[in-house]
């Protein structure tokens, strides 16, 4: 599953927020979610974000420390 797929909410018929984690039924505001709704699912996608980028630059750095150390033990 992609993680928009995970972060996605389908709206409700009635114009209430179908909520992002539990039930919630408060007036809808934003991109089919009430406030409340709204900021939470904002800070999880700040969170996921973070955490990519934060193992982007582990694996760079892994990359970068293997790179470096093949280059140092060249047989030429």
């Amino acid at each position: 599953m992609h993680v928009i797929d995970r972060l996605l909410v389908p709206e409700s018929d009635d114009g209430t927020c179908p909520g992002y984690n539990t039930p919630c039924g408060r007036p809808v505001v934003s991109a089919g979610l009430c406030l409340r709704c709204r900021l939470v699912s904002q800070e999880d996608r700040d969170r996921i974000e973070q955490e990519w980028q934060q193992g982007l630059a582990e694996a760079v750095a892994v990359v970068s420390a293997e790179e470096s150390s093949q280059v140092r033990q060249a047989p030429f």
